[in-house]
């Protein structure tokens, strides 16, 4: 294996393993906001998913998604749409 195909692995494998770190991370986010939510918010409104259309400034067709989000009202005097 010479030098390029060296570097070529190395990078593919630093790649992955940042793909698999920011997938821990957003998890490892999501259960401490659940914990944090549990003990210290309310539910105070639900937004559901929308789907979006337009044509942008080349003429091309745009569509867009926007997930539904959860409002909470917490005892630290914050609303957080999540």
């Amino acid at each position: 294996m010479d030098w390029e195909e060296r570097c070529m692995v190395a990078a593919i494998g630093l790649m992955f393993l940042l793909i698999i770190f920011a997938g821990y991370m957003a998890v490892k986010d999501a259960m401490e906001w659940e914990a944090y939510a549990k003990e210290h918010c309310t539910v105070i409104g639900k937004m559901s998913g929308s789907w979006g259309s337009g044509v942008g400034t080349d003429g091309k067709v745009v569509s867009t998604y926007t997930a539904g989000k959860t409002g909470y009202k917490c005892d630290d005097g914050l609303e957080y749409w999540r």
